[in-house]
């Protein structure tokens, strides 16, 4: 009896005191309301062109259109692969030794990329690949996670978490995981002035700082960034003079799904991908930070994890929302965000060895 009492007891310990790497943060997340309202399910992603990455590549998730017309995105192998204009298939542009996520252009050319284990990258044809910032005071940046650009020199980047870096925790999906598990506040938005090399902290405290967008505002010197905070489901903006914060406000909150990328339309609005629907036992456990440790120590097939979902959202900047595109079959999923031109939408994927490319509609 007393060997069936300690085989019942190991187990029971092991799920209340087992250490563990998250330090949950009791907090309350607004009610979801689901895919309801403007957030209706459609089917608008659905009978896209499907275009395939080469062999041995995937996951494309992020994508950019560059002013010549070529398409890029980046993989979780660490490279960015280009489909060059006129083209059907991607080629492979350059490989990071990293792991890049966001990637944007500057006006000579140049692609900026936000590598979560390297940092910010910076890679042209004529110079190769550079490294512009992978520590801030003497501390490394271990999830940088997306960046924008202004033509006048600003450029703007996340680094999703201070304390659950991307290569230290098993990659970048199973560190975010651990992140909004934990809702403690370890996210930064930093700016960097390519003019002079300084880079500053523009804020702190996000809860998954994830995709950034930029751009200038009405009066002179005036700059708003985006930045999507996937752990509380929002999208936040900044208004900076000369790299420092004026005033913020929330965008759009209460997101039906986890935010991911940010892009801007060429129309100025912004684009959103939801990686996926948000987790109705994580929102359950918000206010209960002992249980989401117990939770933490269970098998990873256990715990809360993206759903097979599609949705990507354009809203205005106000938060109005323009348009939304969904798949609700999951058989286009882990949508991170949007390149949109003249004729097409381009739909970025943490997973899945394709890119999305649907034609505008009439």
């Amino acid at each position: 009896m007393r060997k069936y009492i300690i085989l019942l007891l190991v187990p029971i310990l092991y799920l209340l005191f087992w250490p563990t790497a998250v330090d949950p943060k009791s907090w309350q997340p607004p009610l979801d309301e689901g895919f309801n309202g403007v957030f209706a399910p459609n089917t608008l992603l659905q009978g896209g062109e499907a275009i395939a990455l080469p062999e041995g590549y995937s996951g494309p998730e992020a994508v950019l259109v560059s002013r010549q017309g070529d398409v890029i995105v980046s993989t979780h192998e660490g490279a960015l692969l280009r489909m060059p204009v006129g083209k059907s298939q991607f080629e492979l542009l350059v490989e990071t030794g990293g792991r890049p996520l966001g990637i944007t252009e500057t006006e000579t050319g140049d692609i900026l990329i936000a590598d979560a284990y390297r940092g910010l990258l910076s890679y042209s044809g004529n110079r190769g690949l550079e490294v512009l910032v992978n520590e801030v005071d003497g501390e490394p940046l271990g999830y940088v996670n997306d960046v924008a650009y202004l033509d006048d020199g600003w450029v703007f980047f996340t680094d999703s978490s201070a304390k659950f870096h991307a290569q230290a925790n098993g990659g970048t999906y199973p560190a975010s995981l651990l992140d909004i598990m934990e809702h403690g506040g370890h996210g930064r938005l930093f700016s960097m002035d390519l003019r002079t090399g300084v880079v500053l902290e523009v804020a702190h405290g996000f809860n998954f700082a994830n995709g950034v967008a930029a751009k200038a505002g009405n009066s002179e010197g005036l700059v708003t960034v985006f930045v999507n905070e996937t752990g509380n489901y929002r999208v936040l903006a900044f208004d900076l003079l000369d790299g420092v914060v004026q005033a913020q406000r929330t965008v759009i909150d209460n997101l039906p799904g986890f935010p991911d990328n940010l892009s801007l339309a060429p129309d100025g609005d912004l684009w959103l991908g939801l990686v996926s629907p948000r987790s109705a036992l994580l929102d359950k456990l918000a206010d209960k930070p002992f249980v989401r440790q117990v939770v933490q120590r269970l098998p990873a097939f256990l715990r809360p994890k993206a759903q097979h979902y599609g949705a990507v959202v354009k809203v205005s900047g106000d938060g109005t929302v323009v348009t939304q595109m969904q798949d609700p079959s999951g058989a286009i999923y882990t949508t991170t965000g949007v390149a949109e031109t003249e004729d097409r939408f381009y739909i970025s994927r943490l997973h899945g060895d394709f890119l999305v490319a649907l034609s505008k509609r009439d």
